[in-house]
């Protein structure tokens, strides 16, 4: 199938004199004077001239040139149709001219999440609608989108059957009574959401142990939730987070009062510290074991506290912040800790810059494909919403639900040709959905469309339709192939432009 080319946008060149130049042509304009005498002119009387005051010079600003495309060398591959150059955060910047500029105030942003959290079918919600009291039919409405496994799955070690009835005796629906069990917390380690009471992993194939269909996310560290049931063993909570409802480990988790609650969840909106490196490992406590080899997540936020000496170490040259920890009683402890300020960190939020997300985005390339937040890694959805967390946006957690963000545009029913045409007017940052998975579009180059996207493959881009098996975070042509012989761009069926209402 020929490939179809996007049209190049022109990119204005503008001439310059440098001052080099000037003196060239005065120079040319001497020439024959040096050797030559010059014959004595007579003395000519010109009047008075009042100086200029410095406020009333005429300036010259030197006008900045357009960005120029960075050279493309080195070998395009057929497997995902990108050049070297176009793996790197600064190829995409340098063509987008407005790449720096604020996208989004922090008011704007708010606003921006408000909404979101309004719209139907985003799946988020203010947490406080249900620390106000959840009936029980709620409760059941969420447990009931995982149902009960399946007796067809596995788990490690063969079929899942023998255990469906002990994680179905676990879930102790018999028993829910939500005005018990509601209580609030927050999470004290990196934790996964699960479908089940259970840490059981469930596939659907012997062989497909890379998908556990049990994994539904990972919480970050601090992650607030409301929890609406507890387990029938005391092992898990059954919690509902501003983005997601799931089972996690009552271990990874400490409850605290409602007073409490609301002051931490101020503090990490309004003075916190935020990973915005891949991972972090914070600095380990002496006297604190639970402490040791805990990597937090980029978006993760901290509490600040008043630089201080902590665990008998200055706090010069550091972020003092707060670490969860859970007691032996459950409830929420706290410890302070020294972040490194050459960390890759940030006090509060990133600006909402275009060149911010792609420079969030790219420090993910490469990175392992997780589903559901396995092996540490991101899925194509969590990729999106912890790079847009670092500028204060607030996305869905599923692919599905971020095709329901604010202004969010239809493309079903468009021609190839459509979709391609449609792609000219976003802006890098922009989401593309299709079916069961997401995109973060990067602009277009060499006449084509990319995008970066954390996946478990694709099809090659020259058409031979060898899978591609990358399980990691590529960046990849619209115009790759897909197994039914159409190109990628084919399967969008919804483009996101983040960006404030109207």
């Amino acid at each position: 199938m020929m490939k179809r080319e996007y049209r190049r946008a022109g990119v204005l060149r503008m001439k310059r004199i440098t001052a080099w130049g000037m003196i060239v042509l005065l120079m040319i304009g001497l020439s024959g004077c040096g050797q030559q005498e010059l014959a004595v002119q007579p003395t000519v009387e010109m009047p008075p001239v009042e100086p200029v005051r410095p406020a009333e010079q005429p300036s010259v600003q030197e006008q900045p040139a357009a960005p120029e495309a960075p050279t493309l060398t080195g070998q395009r591959s057929r497997l995902t149709g990108a050049w070297p150059e176009m793996n790197e955060a600064d190829f995409w910047i340098a063509l987008d001219e407005g790449a720096e500029e604020i996208c989004m105030t922090a008011e704007q942003c708010r606003a921006y999440n408000l909404a979101q959290i309004a719209a139907p079918g985003t799946d988020l919600v203010d947490l406080d609608t249900f620390a106000d009291g959840v009936k029980d039919e709620t409760v059941l409405d969420l447990l009931d989108r995982y149902g009960s496994p399946s007796a067809t799955a596995y788990t490690d070690g063969g079929s899942l059957r023998p255990y469906i009835e002990d994680i179905e005796e676990n879930m102790a629906l018999s028993r829910l009574n939500t005005a018990q069990s509601l209580a609030f917390g927050f999470t004290v380690r990196p934790t996964e959401m699960r479908a089940y009471p259970s840490s059981l992993p469930v596939y659907s194939a012997p062989d497909r142990t890379e998908y556990d269909l049990a994994a539904e996310s990972r919480a970050h560290v601090w992650t607030p939730f409301v929890r609406l049931h507890v387990s029938n063993d005391g092992e898990w909570y059954f919690v509902r987070m501003p983005d997601y409802a799931g089972w996690v480990a009552a271990a990874d988790a400490a409850l605290c009062s409602r007073a409490e609650w609301t002051e931490y969840r101020s503090r990490l909106e309004a003075d916190f510290l935020q990973v915005t490196g891949v991972h972090m490992i914070p600095d380990q406590r002496t006297d604190l074991p639970q402490t040791a080899g805990l990597i937090l997540d980029m978006s993760t936020h901290l509490p600040l506290e008043e630089p201080a000496e902590t665990d008998n170490a200055t706090g010069d040259n550091c972020h003092i912040a707060l670490l969860p920890l859970r007691g032996e009683d459950g409830s929420l402890n706290t410890v302070s800790i020294r972040i490194p300020t050459r960390e890759d960190v940030a006090v509060g939020y990133l600006p909402y810059t275009e060149a911010n997300v792609l420079r969030q985005a790219f420090k993910l390339l490469g990175r392992r494909y997780g589903w559901g937040g396995t092996f540490g890694g991101w899925d194509c959805s969590s990729l999106v919403q912890d790079v847009y967390r670092t500028v204060g946006i607030l996305l869905p957690r599923n692919s599905a639900a971020q095709g329901r963000s604010v202004g969010a545009i239809s493309l079903d029913g468009m021609t190839e040709e459509e979709k391609v045409e449609q792609l000219h007017s976003l802006r890098p940052g922009a989401l593309l959905v299709m079916k069961g998975h997401q995109t973060l579009y990067l602009g277009e180059a060499e006449g084509e469309g990319f995008v970066l996207h954390s996946t478990h493959g694709v099809y090659a881009y020259d058409g031979s339709g060898d899978f591609y098996n990358a399980n990691s975070v590529v960046v990849t042509s619209v115009l790759s192939c897909k197994g039914d012989g159409n190109h990628m761009v084919v399967g969008f069926h919804t483009a996101v432009p983040v960006k404030p209402e109207g």
